[in-house]
């Protein structure tokens, strides 16, 4: 990562021009200091984003200047790559080592929490789900790959000062979803409530709608009729992203880059760019968040 900051971007435009990022992050550093080293994150809501329609869209971008110097990186080795992360005295385990978990997935959750991302032989990259089932992937940390001619020091190093951004569809269920979206309402039997979720998952929660129960005694008429007179008010999570663009340690024209090459980078993945962003603002770990946007 490269501390030459005079070609690199340092405003987005007339939407976010420099004066404003700079005042952010200078109120950021006037906050109170912490005896650790605070993050620098953006945080940014998202707003005409059907999640269920909508691309999904997974991507990385490697930012100038690191931004995680203390995240914890683990290397899952053959034995040429573990001499050299053990010369550069970088965390690693063997699939050997991995085997011993036997599938248990309360050891591998256990191991997983460690650390933050891993590394992988490029040769070992399809054992792995067969060694340790499906737990890393879901967990955000399936393995990056360790090409045979890669810089292990350097790869390490690029995922300190990695940004990610995953949008998975919110509901991919197949049949089950299209038969859901054909109804605004549902009853069931009293005696299935309890099986639905293990039939269909979380999906009818996600959406809004899982089952009113329909008791032995109810009058199955008055009660859909009850349903079409309901109001029924629902607060649910805003779809957000976020990611660390800096830490306390950097200066603001790094801060500020890192920012502006994040937001350019999720401009890109995103359906409509602007028009899919209500909000983005600018925190430390312990600040109170600064509106860019």
């Amino acid at each position: 990562m490269t501390d030459d900051t005079r070609d690199l971007p340092m405003s987005l435009g007339l939407k976010v021009p420099e004066e404003l990022l700079r005042n952010a992050v200078d109120t950021i550093f006037k906050s109170k200091e912490r005896k650790f080293l605070e993050s620098v994150d953006i945080q940014i809501r998202l707003k005409n984003y059907d999640a269920s329609r909508a691309r999904r869209f997974n991507g990385s971008y490697v930012l100038p200047h690191t931004a995680r110097p203390n995240l914890r990186v683990c290397i899952i080795t053959d034995a040429k790559d573990l001499e050299t992360a053990k010369a550069n005295d970088l965390p690693c385990i063997t699939m050997d080592e991995l085997k011993k978990f036997n599938k248990q997935k309360k050891p591998i959750k256990k191991w997983a929490k460690k650390y933050d991302a891993f590394l992988a032989s490029a040769s070992l990259i399809r054992m792995i789900p067969r060694v340790l089932g499906p737990l890393l992937n879901k967990m955000g940390k399936f393995p990056t790959p360790l090409g045979k001619d890669d810089d292990m020091v350097k790869k390490v190093a690029d995922l300190k000062a990695t940004v990610k951004f995953q949008l998975k569809k919110e509901m991919g269920l197949g049949d089950s979803f299209f038969i859901a979206k054909k109804y605004d309402a549902f009853l069931a039997s009293a005696s299935l409530i309890r099986m639905i979720p293990r039939v269909l998952g979380p999906l009818l929660n996600k959406m809004g709608k899982f089952p009113t129960p329909l008791g032995k005694d109810d009058d199955m008429v008055k009660k859909v009729a009850d349903l079409k007179a309901t109001v029924k008010f629902q607060l649910k999570k805003e779809m957000g992203l976020g990611a660390a663009v800096g830490n306390r340690e950097m200066t603001t024209d790094q801060i500020i880059q890192n920012t502006v090459l994040t937001v350019n980078f999720l401009l890109g993945l995103l359906a409509k760019g602007w028009q899919n962003i209500r909000s983005v603002n600018l925190k430390s770990t312990m600040s109170a968040p600064q509106r860019i946007y």
